[in-house]
This record gives C-alpha cells, sequence and structure tokens, in this order.
C-alpha cells in the first residue's frame, strides 16, 4: 500500500523515516494524495478518529451494517512522508526549524501552544511564497491533528488561510491538482479533527455563503466527468475533496440539534445537507474510481440516517427522483454491491 501512483522516488514508501531523507540533490518527486493509502472497498476499513456511537437511525427497521461500522471522520494520518517534506521545505540541515517540524512524525509528542503555533506559521509562510506548497500543506494535515496542552485550537488562522485561498483561486492551492487536492486534504483533516477550526463550526451552523462556496467547490471537485478526469493528479482530487464532503457529511449529522421533541426527527434540511445530497447523486453514474466512489455513498448513508432531519434527506432524493443511480452501480462494482444496496434499502429501492 505503500505506493501512491508517483512518478519518480516515493517518499510515501515502506520504511522507515531516515530511509526517506533525499540526497543533496534529488530529483524532486510530484507529491500524491495520501488518501490512496486508506483502503475503500469496504467502509468497515476506513480510517476513523475516537467517536462515540452513531445516532439512532430514522427507520431501524433498515439494516445498514456497513454504514453503521463507519462512525468517526476518514482522517489522512501517515506520517512516513515527514521527514522528506522536511527536507524540501528546509535543506540546511543546522536550522532549528527542521527540529520542530521533524516533531510531527512523533505520535506521541506533546505540543505546547506556542511550539505548535510556531509550525503552523511557518508552514503558512511556505504556502503563501509559493514554495514547496505541496510539501508544506502534506505537513499541515498533520498538524491540524495535534492539539495543545492548552485544549485551544491553533489551527484557525492556518486553515481558514487555506479556505481563502482556495475560495480566491490563489495560484499557490490552484496552479495544479496535486497541490489543490493537498488543500483539500488539510480542510478534511481539521474538520475531522478532535477539536475543528472555530471557523467551521461557526459556518456549518448557519447557511454562511463562505460555507456554501466551499461545499459547492469541493462538489466541483469532485466531478468525476472533466476532461481530466482519468488522470491520476484528477481521481487524487476527487478522492480529497469527497473525503472532505464526507467529513462535513459527518459533523453534520452529528451535531446536537433542537432540543425540542418535536424537532428531534423532524428537523428542516439546511442549505448544506441538501447540496451535498444532491450533488452526490448527480453524476453517480460517470464515476470510475472506486474510492471516490464509495466515499460518496457514505456522504449519502451519513445524511440519510441522520436521526435529525434523515427522514427529511430521503423524502427529499425521492421526491426530485434522484436515487436511480444508486441501483445501476450495484451491476458494475461488485466491490460496491452490499455497501449501494444499503443505501438503496434506505430509499426503500
Amino acid at each position: 500500500p505503500g505506493h501512491l501512483g508517483m512518478d519518480g522516488p516515493n517518499p510515501f514508501g515502506s520504511g522507515n523515516s531516515s530511509s526517506l531523507v533525499p540526497s543533496a540533490t534529488p530529483p524532486a518527486p510530484a507529491v500524491a494524495n495520501p488518501w490512496a493509502n486508506i483502503p475503500s472497498s469496504l467502509p468497515s476499513s476506513l480510517s476513523k478518529a475516537e467517536t462515540a456511537e452513531a445516532p439512532t437511525a430514522p427507520n431501524t427497521a433498515k439494516s445498514t451494517p456497513l454504514l453503521d461500522k463507519q462512525t468517526g471522520p476518514l482522517l489522512s494520518t501517515d506520517a512516513k512522508v515527514v521527514s522528506a517534506c522536511v527536507s524540501r521545505l528546509v535543506p540546511d540541515e543546522n536550522d532549528k526549524q527542521r527540529d520542530v517540524l521533524f516533531k510531527l512524525a512523533e505520535s506521541n509528542h506533546t505540543w505546547e501552544e506556542e511550539e505548535l503555533s510556531a509550525v503552523h506559521q511557518q508552514l503558512m509562510s511556505f504556502v503563501e511564497s509559493g514554495s514547496g506548497v505541496s510539501f508544506a500543506l502534506m505537513l499541515l494535515r498533520l498538524a491540524v491533528l495535534q492539539q495543545p496542552t492548552s485544549g485551544n485550537a491553533v489551527s484557525d488562522k492556518s486553515t481558514g488561510m487555506v479556505v481563502e485561498m482556495l475560495l480566491e483561486e490563489k495560484p499557490q492551492l490552484v496552479s495544479s491538482a496535486t497541490t489543490k487536492s493537498m488543500a483539500w486534504c488539510v480542510l478534511s483533516n481539521a474538520v475531522g479533527s478532535k477539536n475543528p477550526p472555530n471557523w467551521f463550526d461557526g459556518l456549518s451552523e448557519s447557511t454562511n455563503e463562505k460555507f456554501l462556496r466551499l461545499i459547492d467547490l469541493a462538489l466541483n471537485d469532485g466531478n468525476p466527468t472533466s476532461d481530466a478526469s482519468s488522470s491520476q493528479t484528477d481521481i487524487s482530487l476527487r478522492q480529497s475533496a469527497v473525503a472532505f464532503l464526507y467529513n462535513v457529511s459527518h459533523h453534520l449529522s452529528h451535531r446536537e440539534g433542537s432540543k425540542a421533541p418535536q424537532a428531534e426527527e423532524n428537523e428542516e434540511l439546511s442549505e448544506a445537507v441538501m447540496a451535498i445530497l444532491i450533488g452526490c447523486l448527480e453524476n453517480l453514474m460517470e464515476e470510475k474510481d472506486v474510492v471516490s466512489l464509495t466515499r460518496r455513498y457514505m456522504c449519502l448513508g451519513q445524511l440519510l440516517k441522520a436521526k435529525r432531519f434523515g427522514k427529511n434527506a430521503i423524502g427529499l432524493v425521492r421526491d426530485l427522483g434522484l436515487f436511480d443511480g444508486v441501483c445501476e452501480h450495484r451491476e458494475y462494482y461488485s466491490d460496491l454491491d452490499s455497501l449501494a444496496k444499503e443505501v438503496a434499502n434506505l430509499l426503500d429501492m
């Protein structure tokens, strides 16, 4: 599982971190999509964070064992790449910046708020300058998963800047599918972390225009009908964009809703929920990448099974007649048969 479809040396391959340090003048490897290491043939094999049991589905008579197993967000946590990325960004072995960045590979490191804030500042300076952007984003996706001992979130500014740069189509992030894929990976991990950025909680609790634009952008990047849809870089971009949509769906489906009893299972669908629901069903038949397709089904499952608004989500899909493709995929992707069948069963198909 170490190979990520890269040309040249693979900094994400198996082996210890010391073997990943490049020589003095190696050819710069293309940074591939870290999501590619996460198996997705069955939802039960997907990476998940510690989380409570998923809320009871609106219709408990529907058996959805595969959907039920994925109770946490998708997280990209592979740290084997840290040495290679740090060496690219800070080639001077005497530079003290290297020491703190290397700590991103240490799973048991205890982060102080000042130290972790310095990491975010360093990485964003690389992104803003356009120097080694993909390498910096690869490290930032790990940094957003770290929590300082103080408990305060320190990723607000760095991830908020990534959002702004994506929406404003800054060339540092959108000049290639590879860097854009890394940007979605950063935001996906941030949304799925134990302490999401404050900007996300604020946006996702409302119909904030910026949040809806971000969802639309992710849906567009996850569209399988582009001219380059069969290229590896475009496939990686779709995988990262849909992973972000899944983590947003998970958050929207599990957050606390209205305390009013009548609203517990009949909450009105938000614009964000409707956008993801409809967007994941659109072009479903055109998606040929099994990883991206699996994540689309997982998005649908999260929203259709949401305790607070699942019934209304099911009603919307039925009313709009958007569910035909759910059944069709069962004929072409045998690995997805059971998962597609569960989504279809939720829609009484």
